[in-house]
């Protein structure tokens, strides 16, 4: 690390006592270290009032402890588990505190945005603790994480809420230095059976070669190229993660940009197969987002740390390369080059495929290799039993359709329903491309008593067959023949409380694309009493053969996964202008049953602009509703879902709710 200038100044000891000087620290003749600047003020853990999240520490062993994050979306019943961030302070190895103000709340602030679950290390410091103790600590540290897989470890919120397959390690100068050395360890020796590190996040990192502060605080070092410093080839190679996001600052005082830099470009020649992003803070300082949290660089600094979390959250059809305006007027391409709703195990899996097995390759939904069988790669949970949701009262059953297709749908019932209170009957179907997820997959069920309590409706979620076993168009017909059922009564829930006057169809994705054809299909087929009054499409997934709006920034063309996608799944459509997908080429549009209809799109979301066009579609064609667009800003595909204690999620199911109650 290069000198500070102005570090001297802070030095009190007559420079005839002094034997090394360093820019953090020097040494005394008489052997006595003097840290210029410890910054060691410590707070006790609260929980945050404003956002929510819980805080608490805990003792790992008898030198290291911690300080744990659990953000308020863990209070929930029948939430899926969170992903886990392992957060590593800066300080030069030598200085601050994973207990200090600025650390707890800036890990803070990234378990509320990430919805995710928190770990800062508090490791040992030089002088009282020489290197390389920070770095052995921090290591025990991540392994008593992993001592929490199948919830056998001795922490409640790590056993309860910890998805140990979606593990990061993240940290800043220094920590980032270490979080590289747990990353390369990772790699060579391995994490227990049920962890997986997804991925790696270096926050201005502090490397460097000859750097004689480090190796004085490292008695042990290996000299000038110690690998700790100035990472190996072979370390690059082996480190155990997917993704690495590296920030810059590009007025780093310590010259650590280029030295970022570097360590992203090496990390790319070692031959390591993951995906590195580096971004770079334009005029900005060493760390400054901890001095300054509401600077803007520092906000999107902490929205790129939350973002690697929540993209293996996020459903993307597809992969997109987002063009960002600086405050400068320079294009910058931010390299999300994985965008389409990953989870680490999904990672894991996909690196494991070979492609030349395969017959299909439709990564990250699923696979197809050449001896017919199916992989799906994500959205195949375990299923969450149904039952009494403690958090909201309300209960659930699952209802039988067909025996001999195994289709079914769960049915929630508010709480304090009185004997024949009729309230809105909501049919809900469940979104994935057609292909993944469940009616009672855990954010499913999470989702859905949340929406049954606060809108005070009865809903029946279809579950329905997936292709590509049972290509479309099976999954219309299933969700027919599910309605068909319901609107028979034939359960005692349903014809006890669901007023049939007021029903609903509603879904996410490829589910709002059902949705939609429900209510074409309804509107040929009447059924006896019963009557559709509205539609609400989330995120809808339609798509066609040439591109509207943004769709070229996105690099989503019709020949791209979302066509690509659909005309495997549905094998017998006339093209990616088949009605079934394209409802704007729809000469039958008008045709639409219910009388309003409630489109949600999100402004990143790459199916946003089809969402935008279906209203029009559906104005123009003569239909006699009302149809209306609701956007949500700086959001994804289906964020709702994967972030459903966020604010702009709790303002999309208000949207939804008072929709479902307008009279």
């Amino acid at each position: 690390m290069a000198s500070n200038p102005s570090s001297n100044s802070l030095n009190s000891v007559a420079d005839s006592e002094v034997l090394h000087e360093f820019i953090f620290f020097n040494v005394l003749k008489d052997g006595r270290v003097n840290v210029f600047n410890p910054k060691s003020e410590k707070i006790p853990p609260a929980d945050d009032p404003v956002t929510g999240v819980k805080i608490k520490d805990v003792q790992i062993s008898a030198d290291v402890s911690a300080r744990l994050f659990l953000p308020p979306s863990a209070a929930s019943a029948g939430v899926p588990k969170l992903p886990v961030l392992l957060y590593l302070h800066g300080g030069g190895f030598c200085m601050r505190s994973a207990f200090s103000p600025e650390y707890t709340n800036h890990v803070a602030g990234i378990v509320a945005g990430g919805d995710i679950l928190a770990v800062s290390v508090e490791y040992g410091l030089f002088p009282s603790r020489p290197l390389p103790a920070c770095y052995e600590d921090s290591w025990e540290a991540l392994r008593w994480i992993a001592a929490h897989t199948a919830g056998g470890g001795p922490e409640p919120w790590l056993n309860h809420h910890a998805d140990l397959n979606r593990l990061f390690i993240a940290g800043d100068s220094a920590g980032g230095n270490i979080c590289h050395f747990l990353a390369a360890r990772v790699g060579s020796v391995g994490l227990p059976d049920g962890v997986g590190l997804a991925g790696m996040i270096l926050v201005h990192p502090y490397f460097g070669e000859d750097d004689k502060m480090w190796m004085y605080m490292c008695p042990t070092n290996e000299g000038p190229t110690d690998r700790r410093m100035k990472p190996a080839k072979e370390d690059l190679a082996r480190v155990g993660a997917a993704r690495v996001l590296l920030l810059v600052a590009e007025n780093d005082a310590y010259g650590l940009r280029e030295v970022g830099r570097r360590y992203a470009a090496e990390l790319v020649e070692s031959g390591w197969q993951g995906t590195v992003e580096l971004v770079e803070n334009k005029g900005k300082e060493h760390t400054f987002h901890l001095g300054n949290p509401q600077d803007e660089e520092a906000v999107a600094n902490q929205q790129h740390e939350i973002a690697v979390v929540q993209l293996i959250l996020q459903y993307y059809i597809g992969v997109s390369v987002i063009c960002v305006k600086s405050k400068e007027s320079e294009v910058q391409l931010i390299f999300y080059n994985i965008i389409r709703f990953l989870m680490a195990e999904v990672m894991a899996s996909m690196a494991a495929i070979n492609s030349d097995d395969l017959l299909h390759d439709f990564r990250p939904f699923f696979v197809v290799y050449k001896d017919a069988r199916v992989r799906r790669l994500f959205g195949n949970e375990d299923p969450v039993p149904a039952g009494a949701d403690d958090l909201t009262g309300v209960e659930s059953r699952d209802v039988v359709v067909s025996p001999e297709t195994g289709v079914l749908f769960r049915l929630y019932r508010p709480p304090n329903l009185s004997s024949n209170r009729k309230v809105p009957l909501l049919i809900y179907i469940h979104g994935g491309g057609f292909c993944i997820e469940s009616a009672k997959s855990p954010v499913y069920h999470y989702h859905l008593n949340n929406l049954s309590s606060k809108a005070n409706v009865i809903i029946a979620s279809v579950d329905y067959r997936l292709a590509p076993e049972f290509a479309l168009p099976t999954a219309y017909d299933d969700v027919w023949l599910a309605i068909e059922f319901i609107a028979g009564a034939g359960d005692p829930w349903l014809s006890e409380h669901a007023d049939y006057s007021r029903v609903f169809f509603a879904g996410d994705s490829a589910g709002a694309n059902i949705a939609h054809q429900m209510a074409k299909r309804i509107a040929k087929k009447p059924l006896p009493n019963f009557t559709l009054d509205g539609v609400v499409l989330i995120h809808p997934y339609f798509w066609g053969d040439e591109q509207i709006g943004s769709e070229h920034l996105r690099e989503l063309s019709g020949a791209g996964m979302a066509g690509k996608l659909w005309k495997f799944v549905c094998p017998g459509t006339t093209g990616l202008n088949d009605p079934l997908i394209n409802p704007a080429k729809d000469p039958e549009l008008a045709e639409l049953g219910g009388s309003r209809v409630l489109v949600l799109v999100a402004e990143k979301d790459a199916l946003r602009d089809r969402g935008v066009l279906y209203k029009e579609a559906l104005e123009k064609s003569g239909w006699k509703g009302a149809v209306e667009v609701v956007e949500t800003a700086e959001e994804d595909h289906v964020f709702h879902l994967m972030k459903p204690s966020s604010a702009n999620a709790a303002e999309l199911m208000n949207r939804v709710v008072a929709f479902l109650n307008y009279q």
